[in-house]
């Protein structure tokens, strides 16, 4: 069963906030329709996991009455997972495989990188560019227990997911809106994780996830300080890498966060590093998002490290809106994986193409390039995702059987009814009594 929605709006979950923004497609240009914002408390979502379905559908529900300049029309929905939940990596096939044996091939490796078996993720993948010696191949895949929980809470919420993918997709789409450009690293310095990804053209090429992020910071200020945590959340805000706020404290506050700055820094180092050494090519631009990079001081920082290339990020370039529409949006960065699911949903062929990790049974999606607006090429033919212990894939196994069952059955009819040859009185009552129609059970 393909997807039959043609317009969808985009939902980020994370531990703190859920954000939302709608957006439409008119002659080229995206408009905003609908954004939203609302904050969790602790222990709704923890470490990317649905601990409290109610609260969260609850919270969304608030969030949607809420929305400015008003809630969305569609029930369709573009959510995210957490990078830190999610294994993402690139596979270099030899091209001597054939397109239709690709999905084999790259479970075959994914079985040797995957600390997982297949029946504890949901997986899919996406031909990301091909030359004629290889073919280079995105593989993602995400814990069962993180989709299904996202899926419930937002199901309860009275909404219909229809795709779900990783939170750098989503956010490399925001920095990227077409399928050719230069290699970009993008760096999302949350309140958990650090992610680091790299796009160049038409796919993600480098993905990792550091344990540092804003949480870190806090934890280690209010250590150093003796101070609690919402009081030094307050002054990563207000004094960064560049205030002083107390005579006698900016030591110890500095010592604090320094170290975990620069653990943070390096891993952009390290990524683009590793990235020019297996490429040949050096990154050009260097994005910053997340909560983190609003802390004072900390794109100038990285700028001095790594030169004018460093931007932060700013999701709503390019939109179309009125100023007042948008009046309530201090912080466009918090808004940016919540804007790039939007712009995938803009239309039937963004939520088609790319990677989807949401399993419904009987349904396939199309895998193709990573990001919605792809490069048309006539020789690149669709495939189907592969979603491992999906209902999907059983419910192709149950179709295969009940074919065969029923050539079977076919070919005993024919086997019993022919003429004999030879006999005078040929017997056509066939006596189906003892026999009966196998019944097929599935597994949902």
């Amino acid at each position: 069963m393909a997807l039959k929605s043609s317009h969808a709006f985009g939902i980020d979950i994370s531990d703190r906030t859920v954000e939302m923004f709608e957006l439409k497609k008119k002659f080229k240009k995206f408009q905003v329709v609908s954004y939203g914002r609302a904050e969790l408390r602790d222990g709704i979502v923890e470490n990317g996991e649905v601990r409290e379905p109610n609260e969260l559908a609850e919270a969304i529900r608030r969030m949607l009455k809420q929305a400015e300049p008003k809630p969305p029309k569609t029930a369709d929905v573009v959510l995210s997972v957490p990078e830190s939940r999610t294994f993402i990596h690139t596979f270099r096939l030899p091209s001597v495989i054939s397109e239709k044996n690709v999905g084999e091939s790259v479970q075959f490796r994914a079985e040797e990188t995957i600390p997982l078996s297949f029946d504890q993720v949901y997986y899919d993948y996406g031909i990301v560019d091909q030359t004629a010696e290889y073919r280079e191949v995105l593989y993602v895949a995400c814990y069962r227990g993180i989709v299904d929980g996202y899926r419930s809470a937002v199901r309860q919420a009275g909404l219909n997911p229809i795709v779900l993918e990783p939170e750098s997709l989503a956010l490399t789409r925001t920095v990227v809106r077409s399928g050719e450009h230069d290699a970009i690293l993008m760096a999302d310095v949350g309140a958990r994780t650090t992610n680091v990804t790299i796009y160049d053209n038409g796919g993600i090429r480098y993905s990792s996830t550091l344990k540092e992020g804003g949480r870190t910071l806090i934890r280690a200020i209010s250590e150093a300080l003796g101070v609690d945590p919402a009081r030094a959340e307050q002054l990563l805000r207000t004094v960064g890498l560049v205030r002083e706020f107390k005579k006698g404290s900016e030591g110890a506050f500095q010592s604090a966060i320094e170290p975990l700055v620069e653990e943070i820094v390096g891993s952009i180092g390290r990524a683009a590093a590793s990235y020019a050494g297996r490429t040949g090519t050096r990154v050009k631009q260097i994005i910053l998002t997340g909560g983190v990079s609003l802390m004072p001081g900390f794109v100038a920082h990285v700028r001095m490290r790594f030169g004018e290339n460093v931007l932060l990020s700013n999701p709503l370039e390019g939109l179309q809106y009125s100023s007042e529409s948008l009046q309530k949006i201090k912080e466009p960065v918090l808004y940016g994986t919540a804007v790039g699911l939007a712009l995938r949903g803009v239309d039937s062929d963004s939520i088609r193409n790319g990677i989807n990790l949401y399993a419904r049974s009987g349904d396939q999606g199309r895998v193709g390039k990573s990001m919605p607006e792809q490069r048309e090429s006539k020789a690149e033919q669709p495939q189907f995702s592969r979603m491992g212990g999906s209902e999907g894939s059983k419910k192709r196994f149950v179709t295969m059987v009940v074919i065969f069952s029923v050539l079977v059955a076919l070919f005993l009819i024919v086997l019993f009814l022919r003429p004999q040859f030879g006999d005078e009185n040929v017997n056509y009552n066939v006596d189906y009594s003892a026999g009966g129609s196998p019944s097929f059970g599935t597994d949902n």
